[in-house]
C-alpha cells in the first residue's frame, strides 16, 4: 500500500501523504536546485516512510513497435536492444506487450515509452536515496491514466482530456492529451494552458482547438482511423462544465462524441477524498496506487534497492514472528500434555500406594500367599484363560450342522476346534495340517504355548504387556464334494454359496477360505480315463468373545 506519492512535471513538485481515503498536499515547490534544500529537510523527517515518483514531463515519447512473439531471455535481449535504438540516451525506458496480431507473424504490438531527459529525475533520486528512502516505483502518469478508464464510458478509441499544474512559468495550467485504443495508450500530448478559468468562452475555444488539433494528427498518423467517431472524455472542474457545455452546442462537430465530467463527482466515484478546491490529473492517478497493485515503470534496481530490502526485512520480521508464535503454541500443548500425565501419574500414584496398604493388611492375614503385583496380575491372567475353558462348541456346532442339511453333496471329514488368542494360535499352518505324517518335522515346543484339546491346536498365555481384551473360538472344518461330477464351476459356486451361508448364522463368525474345491488330477497315464471321485475343501470360522468383567 503507497502512503505518500511525489509527483514531478518540468516545472513544479507536489508531494501528497495519503490515509485510507484522504489525500493530503505537504509539499509545492518549484523544480530547480533552490529546493532541494527543503526537499532534503523534508524527505529527512520522513524517511521511513516508502515513497512513489509519478512523472508528467513534455520529455517523454511513446513509439508503438511490432516485434517478434518470444518469451524469456530471447525478450529481454530484444526488448533491451529495442530501448537502445529508439532511447540510447536515457536510462527511464519501459515496455510493455499491448496486443498481439491475429495474422502474419502474429508479432507482439509493444509499446515503449522513454524520459528522453534523465535530469529531470537525477537529482531527487539521489537525494530520496541518500536518505535510504524504499521508492516503490517511478511511474509515467499517462500509463497510469489507464486505470482510470474503467470508470468512465468505453470506446475503442478515447481521448481523455484532463486539467495538470502549469508546465512552465508562463502558463497558469498544462492540458493532457492521451489517446487510447481498445483502453490501452497509444501516444499522449502535455500543451500549456494560457487562458484562465474565469475566462469561459476563450477557455473552450482553446480546450477545444487543442483537441481538434490532437484528432488530426491521430488521423494523418493513421492511429485513427478514416471516418471513426473519437470519444472525448474531458475531466474539468465543476464551474467549468456548463459554458464548456454550451460551447460545444454553438459547434457542429458530428465526428467528435463528447463526455464532459466533474473532476471532483469522479474523485468521490473513485473513492478519493480531498480538501482541495482544484483536481489534476495526478491527484486521481496517484489515488489508484493505494488501491491496486501498479506494475514499476521506469525505476530499476538500483533506484528500488531499498525498497526491496525493506520488503525481505518485513518478511523476515514476519517468518519469525509465526515461527515464535507456533513455537509457543507447541510449547503450550506440550506443556499441558505434561500436566495431565502429571496429574494421571498422580492418581495411578495413589491407587498403588491404596493397593499396597491393602496388600500389607492380606499379608498380615495370609502371609504364605504371592502378594507380589507381577505374580497376581499374571494369576489374573491365568485365571482368565481358564475361564475360557468353559467355552462349549455345542451353539456352533448346532449352526453348522443347519446349514450343511442344505448341501448333501457335501461330507464333512475332519474337524478341528479350539480356543486362543489368533488363529495361528489355535491351529497348526493349513500346510503343515495336510503334511503326510512320514514327512512332518519335529517343532520346537514354545515355552510359553500349552497343549489344548487337539495336537494341532495351542492356548497362548500371554505376558502383562500383552494381555486382549478379547479371545477367538475357532473351528477349521475339512470335507469333500462326493459324489464329484466333474464340474468344478457347479461345485465352486456351490462352495461359495456354503461360506455365504455360514456367515449368515452370525455378524460374529469370521469366515476364511482354507482351501477351495479344486484337485490337481494326473495327466498323461496311458490306457486309463482320469477320474476323480470327490474333491476335498477347507474353511475356518472364527468367533471372537469377551473375557469375563474380573474387576
Amino acid at each position: 500500500m503507497h502512503k505518500r506519492f511525489l509527483y514531478i512535471s518540468d516545472h513544479e513538485l507536489f508531494a501528497y501523504h495519503l490515509t485510507k481515503n484522504q489525500q493530503r498536499q505537504v509539499i509545492c515547490l518549484p523544480n530547480d536546485k533552490a529546493s532541494l534544500e527543503e526537499i532534503a529537510h523534508y524527505l529527512e523527517q520522513t524517511s521511513h516512510i516508502p515513497i512513489s515518483v509519478i512523472v508528467d514531463s513534455i520529455q517523454e515519447q511513446y513509439q508503438i513497435v511490432r516485434l517478434p512473439h518470444v518469451f524469456g531471455k530471447d525478450r529481454t535481449d530484444l526488448w533491451q536492444h529495442k530501448k537502445k535504438r529508439l532511447f540510447e540516451e536515457t536510462p527511464y525506458a519501459y515496455a510493455v506487450v499491448q496486443a498481439r496480431e491475429s495474422k502474419g507473424r502474429k508479432d507482439d504490438k509493444v509499446l515503449f515509452t522513454a524520459i528522453t531527459k534523465p535530469q529531470l529525475l537525477l537529482p531527487w533520486l539521489k537525494l530520496i536515496n541518500q536518505f535510504k528512502i524504499p521508492i516503490k516505483g517511478i511511474f509515467s502518469l499517462p500509463l497510469l491514466s489507464e486505470k482510470l478508464l474503467k470508470h468512465l464510458p468505453k470506446s475503442p478509441y478515447t481521448l481523455l482530456v484532463a486539467h495538470t499544474p502549469r508546465i512552465s512559468a508562463h502558463c497558469s495550467h498544462g492540458l493532457r492529451q492521451s489517446f487510447f485504443m481498445q483502453q490501452k495508450l497509444q501516444l499522449s500530448r502535455l500543451t500549456p494552458l494560457n487562458i484562465s478559468e474565469n475566462e469561459h468562452d476563450s477557455y473552450g475555444h482553446y480546450v477545444i482547438g487543442q483537441i481538434i488539433k490532437t484528432q488530426q494528427y491521430l488521423e494523418n498518423s493513421n492511429a485513427l482511423p478514416a471516418n471513426t467517431k473519437l470519444q472525448v472524455i474531458i475531466l474539468t472542474h465543476t464551474n467549468l462544465l456548463t459554458p464548456l457545455n454550451n460551447y460545444l452546442r454553438t459547434r457542429q462537430l458530428s465526428d467528435l462524441q463528447f463526455h464532459l465530467v466533474d473532476a471532483h463527482e469522479f474523485s468521490y466515484q473513485i473513492g478519493l477524498r480531498t480538501d482541495q478546491t482544484t483536481l489534476y490529473l495526478h491527484q486521481l492517478t496517484g489515488h489508484q496506487l493505494t488501491r491496486r497493485f501498479v506494475s514499476n515503470h521506469y525505476a530499476d534496481w538500483q533506484d528500488r534497492r531499498y525498497f526491496l530490502f525493506q520488503n525481505i526485512r518485513i518478511a523476515t520480521y514476519i517468518a519469525s514472528s509465526l515461527f515464535v508464535a507456533s513455537a509457543a503454541t507447541a510449547g503450550g500443548f506440550i506443556l499441558h500434555d505434561a500436566w495431565q500425565m502429571q496429574q494421571q501419574g498422580k492418581v495411578v500414584q495413589q491407587t498403588v500406594e491404596k493397593r499396597k496398604i491393602e496388600l500389607k493388611h492380606l499379608q498380615k492375614i495370609a502371609p504364605s500367599l504371592p502378594f507380589e503385583p507381577v505374580h497376581i496380575r499374571n494369576i489374573v491372567d491365568v485365571g482368565q484363560h481358564l475361564k475360557t475353558q468353559d467355552v462349549s462348541p455345542k451353539a456352533m456346532l448346532i449352526k453348522i450342522s443347519q446349514v450343511l442339511n442344505r448341501y448333501p453333496k457335501l461330507i464333512v471329514s475332519r474337524l478341528e476346534w479350539g480356543i486362543g488368542n489368533q488363529s495361528e494360535t489355535i491351529f497348526a499352518s493349513y500346510n503343515e495340517a495336510a503334511e503326510p505324517e512320514g514327512e512332518k518335522k519335529r517343532e520346537t515346543p514354545d515355552p510359553r504355548a500349552t497343549l489344548f484339546r487337539n495336537p494341532r491346536m495351542r492356548i497362548f498365555v500371554p505376558t502383562i504387556e500383552e494381555t486382549p481384551n478379547n479371545f477367538l473360538e475357532g473351528v477349521r472344518l475339512h470335507g469333500k464334494f462326493f459324489p464329484f461330477d466333474g464340474d468344478y464351476r457347479q461345485t465352486l459356486k456351490m462352495y461359495n454359496q456354503f461360506v455365504a451361508d455360514l456367515k449368515l448364522k452370525d455378524d460374529r463368525w469370521k469366515i476364511n477360505k482354507i482351501q477351495l474345491p479344486y484337485k490337481k488330477v494326473l495327466q498323461g497315464n496311458i490306457g486309463r480315463e482320469n477320474q476323480v471321485e470327490d474333491i476335498p475343501f477347507a474353511v475356518e470360522i472364527l468367533i471372537e468373545h469377551a473375557y469375563a468383567n474380573t474387576k
